[in-house]
């Protein structure tokens, strides 16, 4: 019986393409590794020491569904990168990173989604400046050194099936959930100068890069998964 392959290693065009795309979205100009794809979304990117060649001889003898990490999504027209995918590429993203400060940064690895809700005004609401231009990374370099450091060590675990479940779980809930926070943020390497976020956005505090959300009108859809989430403190 003939194996059946479900391991698709994209041609040096397919990936172009997808550099195109993430150079577009965030400023990435390239992807070091083999990307994969899984279906007809899903990306995997592999960086060991096994090349091209060897990955299909492998697949020949064993059913391999996938190799590397999950990395990034396909989503019409553009690419949603995963958590993981943002920490292996952080050094090149310069462009839609929403830099959010402690107190936002808490919430979101929470779940919380972020509310735009007064955002281009410049008073003090509680959580911090609102503020959205392009300056922010120096406005971010000035704040106080005495704040807390915030950790990200959940995001040490992959689970990209249920990052993907994120999607469809915010989409679900009401709009007057109780697990949505105001938002006052930067906004860094915006498309649109000016004006709100849109599509796809890196969401970063400080040096730490957070993972993705996706901005429309009134929010910051978050995809952290149920399982890397911190959990609520309790006194």
């Amino acid at each position: 019986m003939t194996p059946q392959h479900y391991l698709k290693i994209l041609t040096e065009k397919e990936k172009r393409e997808i550099v195109q795309k993430l150079n577009k979205q965030f400023g990435i100009k390239e992807v070091p590794g083999i990307i994969t794809m899984h279906g007809k979304e899903r990306l995997f990117l592999f960086q060991g020491d096994l090349n091209e060649k060897e990955i299909k001889e492998l697949e020949q003898n064993v059913p391999i569904e996938r190799v590397g990490i999950y990395f990034a999504k396909l989503i019409g027209n553009e690419i949603k990168l995963s958590i993981d995918g943002v920490q292996v590429l952080k050094d090149q993203i310069t462009k839609n990173i929403l830099e959010i400060n402690e107190k936002q940064a808490e919430q979101w690895m929470m779940g919380r989604e972020l509310l735009f809700d007064n955002v281009f005004e410049k008073e003090d609401n509680g959580i911090g400046e609102n503020n959205l231009n392009k300056n922010s990374k120096d406005k971010i370099n000035n704040e106080k050194a005495d704040k807390k450091s915030f950790s990200i060590n959940k995001l040490n675990n992959s689970d990209e099936q249920s990052e993907e479940q994120i999607w469809v779980d915010e989409h679900l809930r009401e709009s007057a959930s109780p697990t949505k926070t105001s938002v006052g943020a930067s906004w860094a390497g915006s498309r649109f100068p000016g004006k709100k976020p849109h599509g796809f956005v890196i969401i970063k505090f400080k040096d730490d890069f957070l993972g993705t959300g996706k901005a429309s009108e009134q929010k910051i859809t978050n995809f952290i998964p149920k399982n890397r989430r911190l959990k609520e403190k309790v006194f």
